[in-house]
């Protein structure tokens, strides 16, 4: 009974584990999103107080503007892939990249995001792989 026990009690904490780091993953790329936008929101109601006060006290809602930030901001990294993707921004892209190489302590740390960026998105296909070929073999 008491091996039984544990064991579920194992096996729920390793299913539970997951679930919390995809959670508070995504509430904190949620909190850097809305931060991001949210200087831009305030600003947009700020002047929009001056034109039309009712209008801005819709906007003033904490989770409106939290909900405008984060649209804004992936809107904002949908425009830097489209540029990134085009001829002139991987020219630009490579340029940046030798300058954060040129710049000392910003080379390690930039050097090292850039290659974990770039280990997500190759493929599982685009790996190396170990094998082994039978050396010498009878057809050889």
């Amino acid at each position: 009974m008491l091996t039984k026990i544990r064991r579920n009690v194992v096996a729920g904490i390793l299913t539970f584990i997951p679930i919390l780091i995809t959670v508070w993953v995504i509430s904190f790329l949620v909190g850097v999103l809305a931060a991001l936008g949210s200087p831009f929101v305030r600003a947009y109601v700020s002047w929009l107080q001056v034109h039309s006060p009712t209008l801005a006290a819709g906007f003033s809602a904490p989770w409106f503007q939290s909900t405008i930030s984060i649209g804004l901001v992936l809107v904002a990294l949908y425009v830097l892939g489209e540029i990134a993707t085009m001829v002139a921004g991987r020219r630009l892209l490579a340029a940046f990249d030798y300058l954060m190489a040129r710049i000392p302590i910003v080379q390690s740390i930039y050097g090292a995001a850039r290659q974990l960026v770039t280990s997500f998105q190759t493929g599982p296909g685009a790996s190396q792989r170990v094998v082994l070929i039978e050396f010498p073999s009878p057809g050889m």
